[in-house]
């Protein structure tokens, strides 16, 4: 019998873990693990290859500190090369990071000390709000 866990994931890191409780198939005592389209089989004695990892962006790992880092700096996304955040990235870091990608994505992203504007909407909502406020405390006195 196998149990399969999976979810709706937005990163292309997500793998799928079919984890065996009793014997799976021909085998027995195994793990079945897929990367994206590839499964990969362990034994049970082979476990310790495998661990539990993690990945979340730069802006939510912003007051955390994590044993290692990984940080991909690729070119195509440029919008995301910015000193800030791979000061931040790197910052997290315990003991060990890595950044892996292009020499040039890593000095674009050091040259680039502006930061985006954030679209999020709040300042107009806090400015609704304000306004609602003093639309309430003049309609009240009359």
């Amino acid at each position: 019998m196998s149990a399969k866990t999976s979810g709706t994931h937005s990163s292309p890191l997500a793998l799928q873990l079919n984890h065996c409780l009793t014997p799976c198939g021909a085998r027995e005592r195994e793990v079945v693990v897929q990367f994206d389209q590839r499964e990969v089989v362990y034994d049970f004695g082979e476990l310790d290859e495998l661990a539990l990892a993690y990945a979340i962006t730069v802006h939510k790992s912003q007051g955390s500190e994590f044993p290692a880092i990984v940080i991909p700096l690729a070119t195509q996304h440029y919008l995301l090369l910015q000193r800030n955040l791979v000061y931040t990235g790197i910052t997290r870091g315990k003991r060990l990071v890595v950044l892996i990608g292009q020499k040039k994505a890593l000095a674009m992203a050091v040259r680039n000390n502006r930061t985006e504007r954030r679209f999020s909407g709040l300042l107009e909502r806090l400015k609704s709000v304000e306004s609602g406020e003093r639309s309430s405390a003049s309609g009240a006195g009359h």
